[in-house]
């Protein structure tokens, strides 16, 4: 791919991000685990003696009607090639990661170069530093943007330092025009495994030059959901979904994602009435749970202006959901509250609580409620 085609894929992505709502493929991993390539082979490794195999997962997604594909390299950095003595051959595996989703895609989709964590501990947690992790991340990303990407997904992250290194050193070599879109796991709560809350990790998200920002992986779309909803109280950037099929359950030795396709369809709809401009999916998702969330995609592409006031009109809701949440809640403890002291202030003089027929029971001295019923207001 020449030069000139390259920058103009970018910046024809770019525009189109701008313009309306774009469909990601789904599960890589979990796909060649069903294809009984077990987990201790490096599955990265696989864009140089297997590359039919991968080749085919894109296709699948392409038939989906995927519009980006990632490229085979999530584990593609020096740290991870290591382990498996593989690390002379991290060009080559990032390069043909491209070369094999770029001959899957065609003209129908774009390519996303994929870059993961580092898969070690940086400083102050480990011996790697903040400076040593950025020359990795900017080796790995180099072999992607020479080989052609459209676009860079920097996924899976759960420590904010490690992505902080990732994202400045995609930027470096990538350029002001490539898009780049950062994305963490989270945990039930929305919260990083490394304790940021949502604030802070969508405020450092928002401060930093990336164009996209979101969650992918980590408990299924419902957590997801709810997540990104409160990050686009602290972000006006474009958001990205990819979660998981579910939380994975062990049946008879083997490791299965329980959320169907149709279930995964149920919630990009609600993902796209939230505002979400990138949907797709992680760990579990396979052709059929893409091809039904495509075709929750079928608003006509907009103005860039009319995307802008719905998706204004999107946070406003969500704010108001949130805020009416909240004052009902205020409300009801209000309420609550109220009529308890109403119904101290109808005693008897001098009776206690545990002597109304009816109400509070009586704990036995010592009994770790005991004191709870003095408890009136929040």
């Amino acid at each position: 791919m020449t030069e000139t085609s390259a920058v103009s894929r970018m910046k024809a992505f770019r525009d189109q991000l701008s313009r309306r709502v774009l469909v990601a493929d789904g599960a890589m991993g979990t796909m060649l685990y069903d294809k009984g390539i077990f987990i201790n082979r490096c599955y990265d490794e696989l864009n140089l003696s297997s590359p039919d195999i991968i080749r085919q997962i894109h296709l699948d997604y392409v038939k989906a009607r995927a519009e980006i594909l990632e490229t085979n390299t999530f584990g593609g950095n020096r740290m991870r090639l290591a382990a498996f003595g593989l690390t002379e051959k991290l060009g080559a595996i990032n390069r043909a990661g491209v070369k094999i989703a770029r001959d899957a895609a065609r003209d129908a989709a774009y390519v996303a170069g994929a870059v993961g964590p580092l898969g070690t501990n940086i400083e102050p947690l480990g011996p790697t530093s903040f400076d040593e992790a950025r020359s990795i991340f900017r080796e790995q990303v180099e072999h992607l943007v020479e080989a052609g990407a459209d676009l860079l997904i920097l996924e899976t992250f759960f420590n904010l330092d490690e992505l902080r290194e990732a994202v400045f050193a995609a930027r470096e070599v990538a350029g002001p025009e490539m898009v780049i879109v950062a994305q963490v796991t989270i945990d039930d709560f929305g919260n990083l495994r490394g304790g940021a809350d949502t604030e802070t990790f969508t405020r450092r998200l928002d401060e930093w030059p990336v164009d996209v920002i979101g969650a992918n992986c980590s408990a299924g779309p419902k957590v997801m959901l709810d997540t990104i909803e409160k990050m686009m109280r602290y972000s006006q950037k474009p958001m990205s979904a990819m979660p998981n099929a579910g939380q994975p359950q062990r049946v008879e030795g083997r490791h299965i994602y329980l959320c169907s396709p149709e279930y995964m369809s149920q919630y990009a709809r609600r993902f796209l009435w939230a505002g979400v401009k990138i949907v797709g999916g992680c760990c579990g998702t396979t052709p059929d749970h893409i091809k039904l969330v495509r075709s929750e995609v079928r608003v006509p592409a907009r103005s860039e202006a009319g995307c802008g006031q719905v998706r204004v009109l999107r946070r406003d809701l969500a704010a108001a959901r949130c805020g009416r949440l909240q004052r009902d809640r205020r409300r009801g403890a209000l309420q609550s509250a109220r009529h308890r002291l109403h119904q101290r202030s109808r005693r008897p003089a001098g009776q206690r609580p545990h002597e109304l027929a009816g109400h509070l029971p009586a704990y036995p001295a010592g009994s770790r409620h005991r004191g709870r019923q003095s408890l009136l207001l929040p």
